[in-house]
């Protein structure tokens, strides 16, 4: 920082490190007493330190004097030492901090990856015991044992599915990217006529845009669109008239995907929570699931450099709109 040699030590710079650290506006700091703007602890001290500076014209550890052509002086630099301890402290506190959620986010992810693979046994060998069970003579097994036994291998087959989601989020944190030209609409074809061939029963009016391309993974953009799909698919169950749309929109220079459908909604003011991993809009006794797709959907997006979110209201659909970072390559 430089300070004019007059009284009061008037502002006639100050470094960019110097008003971030102030939380200043240099407008607000240039012309101004620099004794002024010091903590009042320290304005003596440095008053002396500076007076003493412009008398001798001998630097010390905190400032230096600048000389004119004719030998007057000019201004005196000055290093601000309490700002710069302020400033290392905070970088070494950050690196600390960065370091140990590095670590954290390592340990979360090799517990996780270790209880999906290590679990996966025993269920298989649970549902296996729940298959003999069932297939024993009509009349071996009480009413009330065979129940136990549908609910247990109900159970059975939700945890997995929350394994399946939980090695989902897992692979797309982990996943090598290799961006290039997808066919969403394609795609989504895809995913929509494996879903019809799951619920044959379903009567669901499906309209997807022609040419909807992105730059994308298209192993990680798989994985988003068949969990959006499969959400609108899932929520529009009650309606007799169902209806999935899938489209894009051209915003400020950027493709704004949308996977619309006309099921229960929700309300719009828990649309933040909704990517959030394990977090439910609704009853699990009323919709199957484990909260955990749209969560992987949120990090596809984010892993390509987009945004993802919801528009909604109950009974009246829900939208989800997404963008996938960069162009289409190409385009």
């Amino acid at each position: 920082m430089l300070l004019r040699p007059q009284p009061g030590f008037a502002v006639a710079e100050a470094t960019d490190a110097w008003l971030r650290g102030r939380r200043a506006e240099r407008s607000a700091v240039v012309g101004r007493s620099f004794l002024a703007l010091v903590d009042k602890d320290r304005a003596q001290a440095l008053s002396e330190a500076l007076e003493r500076v412009a008398a001798t014209g001998a630097a010390d550890q905190l400032n230096a004097p600048i000389l004119a052509d004719d030998g007057s002086l000019y201004g005196i630099v000055h290093r601000d030492e309490a700002l710069e301890e302020e400033l290392l402290r905070s970088a070494h506190d950050r690196d600390v901090a960065l370091q140990r959620l590095d670590s954290a986010k390592r340990e979360i992810e090799a517990f996780a990856h270790a209880a999906s693979h290590d679990l996966r046994s025993p269920l298989r060998a649970i549902g296996g015991y729940c298959a003999l069970l069932r297939n024993l003579d009509p009349g071996s097994l009480p009413p009330i044992a065979n129940d136990l036994v549908g609910r247990i291998d109900k159970g059975t087959r939700g945890m997995a599915a929350i394994l399946d989601g939980l090695l989902a989020l897992l692979t797309v944190d982990q996943a090598r990217m290799v961006r290039r030209r997808v066919d969403l609409s394609a795609l989504a074809w895809r995913v929509a006529k494996d879903l019809q061939y799951r619920e044959p029963g379903r009567a669901v009016k499906v309209a997807i845009a022609e040419g909807l391309q992105a730059a994308a993974d298209e192993r990680l953009v798989s994985l988003a669109m068949e969990n959006l799909i499969g959400n609108a698919w899932k929520y529009t169950a009650p309606r007799k008239a169902a209806r999935i749309e899938i489209g894009s929109r051209r915003v400020v220079g950027q493709d704004v995907f949308y996977v619309r459908d006309n099921g229960v909604g929700f309300d719009a003011t828990q649309a933040q929570e909704l990517f959030t991993p394990f977090h439910r809009m609704h009853p699990a006794t009323q919709f199957d699931g484990h909260g955990i797709g749209l969560a992987t959907v949120r990090r596809v997006v984010e892993r390509h450099g987009g945004q993802v979110w919801a528009e909604s209201q109950p009974e009246m659909g829900t939208t989800i709109k997404f963008t996938l970072g960069d162009t289409v390559p190409g385009a």
